[in-house]
């Protein structure tokens, strides 16, 4: 009985739905360093005991369809039609345009676009087919190690890791995230450590903190692109009220910065509590100016107020101790 399988850098690009039906005593599968475009809800059916799986740098993607918005009644016919309007041409005669249309293949990259795109006003009864695309781990219900490193993600969204409730590591590193603004990791509640490193994270919203503190050892969040605003201020208030552990917090704040209205970057361990507090006065004034919003960070002709900036330009108590203890010369 196969346990281990190892494809990494095997010039994969696609999988067919149920391909693993036949190894369901599989534990441990990677899959690395392959070009995988997309995946499905059928693509690890069978896999039911798998407790590790790489996909890291596959380029993977993964849809988020707006809930309660109109979809494409058949992702295959649009995405034929899309294929047949881009690549040939419009004066094709009538024959020769339904042979593309019939022998055209589907092409996961597109499937993306075509979730968002593709819209259809009609209510069908599609929305198995939509959540096939949405739920790409249904069938990996024991998983408890998922490596998703250097990939093309860009949104995280319910649907994604709900049907893993034993899912202990997850590893979103180097990828394209940016924020949400719906709980993802509700039904995750052995999530021992996330790390979300080298992402597209502007700040923090509401329940993004709340998926956080169900996260119970480790989060890596360094390396994003924050900005001083109140949802960072929420940040930092969280990590010093222990709702939560931020990897590297303490021991490498260069590793946490948030870029001020002046585009600088400070570290956001050094964000004074007054200029959190008129981030706060000034989002209750102006209700529409939400986490994340520039307009929710002070001006360009204000300052922005950092523990460090209180110093600036003087000598501090503890400066002066020091300087008492260099015997020749200070320069």
């Amino acid at each position: 009985k196969l346990k281990l399988l190892y494809m990494k850098n095997s010039e994969i690009e696609t999988l067919a739905d149920g391909i693993f039906e036949q190894t369901p005593s599989l534990t441990y599968l990677d899959m690395s360093d392959n070009e995988l475009r997309g995946l499905n809800a059928n693509t690890f059916r069978g896999l039911n005991n798998l407790d590790s799986l790489y996909l890291r740098s596959c380029a993977l993607s993964f849809p988020a369809v707006v809930v309660g918005e109109p979809n494409p009644r058949n992702i295959t016919t649009h995405y034929r039609k899309l294929e047949a309007g881009r690549e040939n041409d419009p004066e094709a005669e009538p024959d020769e345009r339904r042979r593309i249309l019939e022998n055209a293949v589907v092409d996961f990259v597109t499937i993306g676009q075509l979730l968002n795109a593709a819209l259809d006003n009609e209510e069908d009864d599609d929305d198995e087919e939509l959540r096939l695309f949405r739920e790409p781990f249904r069938h990996l219900k024991r998983l408890q190690y998922l490596y998703l490193y250097d990939n093309k993600i860009e949104k995280l969204y319910p649907e994604l890791f709900h049907t893993l409730p034993y899912l202990h590591l997850l590893d979103l590193n180097k990828n394209s995230i940016e924020v949400w603004t719906e709980r993802v990791f509700t039904n995750n509640t052995m999530l021992a450590e996330l790390k979300l490193s080298g992402n597209k994270l502007l700040t923090t919203s509401d329940a993004m903190l709340e998926d956080f503190e169900d996260v119970y050892v480790n989060i890596d969040l360094t390396d994003n692109v924050f900005h001083c605003d109140l949802g960072i201020c929420n940040l930092k208030s969280a990590v010093a009220n222990k709702s939560f552990y931020l990897q590297d917090w303490s021991t490498a704040p260069s590793s946490y910065l948030c870029f001020t209205a002046q585009d600088k970057r400070v570290p956001i361990t050094s964000l004074s509590t007054q200029f959190c507090e008129d981030l706060d006065t000034n989002s209750s004034t102006n209700p529409g100016n939400g986490d994340g919003d520039p307009t929710s960070r002070p001006s360009t002709t204000e300052t922005t107020t950092t523990e460090e900036d209180e110093y600036e330009g003087t000598t501090s108590d503890a400066m002066l101790e020091d300087f008492e203890d260099v015997y020749v010369n200070i320069d």
